[in-house]
């Protein structure tokens, strides 16, 4: 029992050491945020929001700031903040909004650890407003899915490639909501405050015996009820695994109701 109570107190100080670390990251970019802009800068779904930003306050902030730090390999060449366009490599079809979003040398944020180079933060800016994205994952990529009458924004999505596979989320502004879409990469057909629907490509599964597959589906994800449907779709290509609905169904343990009039189910098998 003693040894059971050290055990769980070790895990929750780890935890929070854990979260410590993030809330201090969050913090210090409240501050700089702040400094450098002529109002109260408030956090809207992850996102820093405020007006009059500031690029050379924060580029002067963000230099200090890496100047000061020490990292485990000398030869390390300390960042130096630079602001550039976005432009993803791996998302499919990005908005034209999208091109206004501005990549920013991140704090913290890293490619390859301390051995390798500074990864990018994410501005989006219209007119005196601003909206400023940390991911912490230096790989980072981001989609403006929609703006308002303005421009601006009320819907993004962004990716976190992490090991061999990338995390998806969404962040509705208007309903002040985040949506974590897990894996796979995306394709939008219905992009609504309210409601969005999408297909989705590469997720991974598993047979019960006989290793992985990939495979499709379109999907639908209500805002208001927080509610999601899915169907499955076949793959269609090189690689294609097909079989008798019934078979795939005792193979893989999915249940029917997702496979509609589905006769035959194809996958991606490597």
């Amino acid at each position: 029992m003693k040894r059971s109570f050290l055990t769980l107190s070790i895990l929750l100080l780890f935890a929070g050491g854990i979260w410590s670390a993030e809330d201090e990251k969050r913090k210090h970019y409240m501050e700089v945020l702040s400094a450098c802009s002529d109002s109260e800068v408030k956090e809207v779904v992850g996102l820093f929001v405020g007006t009059n930003l500031d690029l050379s306050c924060v580029k002067d902030s963000f230099d200090k700031f890496h100047a000061s730090r020490e990292f485990r390999y000398s030869e390390y060449k300390k960042p130096i903040t630079v602001f550039s366009n976005h432009v993803p490599e791996y998302i499919n079809n990005p908005s034209p909004y999208t091109e206004k979003v501005t990549e920013v040398t991140s704090l913290y944020a890293m490619k390859g650890g301390e051995a390798s180079s500074a990864g990018e933060d994410f501005l989006y800016q219209v007119g005196d407003k601003f909206w400023y994205l940390f991911t912490n994952n230096g790989y980072s990529e981001v989609n403006i899915l929609k703006v308002n009458d303005q421009e601006e924004p009320e819907l993004i999505f962004y990716t976190e490639p992490y090991g061999t596979g990338t995390n998806n989320h969404l962040l509705n502004l208007p309903m002040n909501k985040y949506l974590f879409l897990s894996r796979g990469y995306f394709v939008f057909n219905q992009v609504e405050v309210e409601q969005i629907s999408y297909e989705k490509n590469g997720i991974k599964s598993y047979f019960n015996v006989g290793g992985p597959f990939w495979f499709n589906t379109v999907e639908t994800y209500s805002f208001v009820s927080d509610t999601k449907t899915w169907q499955f779709i076949n793959y269609k290509g090189e690689g294609a695994l097909c079989m008798p609905k019934a078979d795939f169904l005792k193979a893989s343990g999915f249940y029917e109701k997702n496979f509609g009039d589905l006769e035959e189910v194809c996958v991606w098998r490597n």
